[in-house]
């Protein structure tokens, strides 16, 4: 007998929004997750970046020292700027593909 394995559910590290809840999911290392709505809250809202010197971005592994700033959300996941830079690209190239 085969053993049903149940299918993985991706979901924003930030939110924790599943892929069917939102529009981009954009994958990080060892499956960490940040979806649009992340991105565009971190970048358009009042959210200020954390100054914490002991932070890691959870997606290129640089510590709060060497970058600008970094971003941190409430399930212990951070993001920093580099990153997120690279994210609203993503998404843009995204949105020009799909047009």
């Amino acid at each position: 007998m085969l053993k049903r394995t149940k299918p993985y559910v991706y979901a924003c590290s930030f939110c924790l929004k599943n892929h069917q809840q939102i529009t981009r999911l954009i994958a990080g290392p060892n499956r960490i997750y940040i979806c649009n709505e992340c991105v565009m809250h971190f970048v358009d809202s009042e959210v200020l970046p954390e100054h914490n010197q002991q932070l890691v971005c959870s997606f290129c592994g640089k510590q709060q020292q060497q970058i600008a700033n970094i971003w941190s959300g409430e399930h212990g996941v951070n993001i920093c700027s580099e990153c997120l830079e690279l994210c609203v690209d993503i998404i843009a190239a995204s949105s020009s593909h799909n047009a």
